[in-house]
């Protein structure tokens, strides 16, 4: 059974899409574990991604589909969007875990976007957003977005974007663009090609 992502910037609606994937089409949802406050290890971050990947693994043996709420990868894409040193030690621990098949890429990312004034009014009602995003946060916040266009045009066959404009036409989408057998999820030509665009993206945005 088919292994989805579903990504995009924070309060564009991931969490209430995959809900809607949960309880009108049956889907396993691995929640997300991303760390957003401050003094969590970002190593530790990355570790507990990759158990949430084995998660996903063990969840598509008795599921029709399962879905990735957040990316895996999301510690590594908020080091570039940070420029931080952290990034590189990151990209180690998930390729040893590809090489390991502890990790691996989902059959399907979808990518949620939305308009910013939709995005600003999700902020609003959303006490995380509330409580804990500053001006820095909301900057990191779009160049999350902007990553996950990059990423998008860079490999279309494995992405699909989608507005995220209402959680019962968006599931129906996603249901409907599900990807077909057979996988390739430890393919490691694909984890140097995300590895060679975030150094690259890190080195023109320093």
């Amino acid at each position: 059974m088919p292994i989805i992502c579903i990504a995009g910037a924070d309060a564009v609606g991931k969490t209430t899409v995959c809900a809607e994937l949960q309880y009108t089409y049956g889907a396993w949802v691995v929640p997300d574990t991303t760390a957003k406050i401050a003094g969590v290890p970002v190593i530790q971050d990355a570790v507990n991604q990759i158990s949430r990947w084995q998660q996903a693994v063990e969840a598509e043996k008795k599921n029709p589909f399962v879905v990735l709420d957040g990316d895996i990868f999301a510690p590594a894409v908020r080091a570039w969007c940070m420029n931080s040193q952290e990034l590189q030690p990151l990209l180690e621990v998930y390729r040893d875990a590809f090489l390991q098949k502890r990790s691996g890429f989902p059959d399907k990312l979808f990518r949620l976007f939305a308009k910013e004034r939709t995005m600003k009014s999700r902020r609003k009602k959303s006490t995380h957003w509330r409580m804990n995003m500053n001006q820095a946060e909301t900057e990191i916040n779009d160049n999350v977005r902007s990553f996950y266009d990059n990423y998008s045009a860079a490999l279309p066959e494995k992405t699909h974007a989608l507005a995220a404009r209402d959680e019962t036409e968006t599931a129906r989408a996603i249901v409907a663009a599900l990807p077909q057998a057979p996988w390739n999820r430890y393919d490691m030509g694909e984890f140097h090609q995300l590895k060679t665009r975030l150094h690259k993206s890190s080195n023109t945005r320093t």
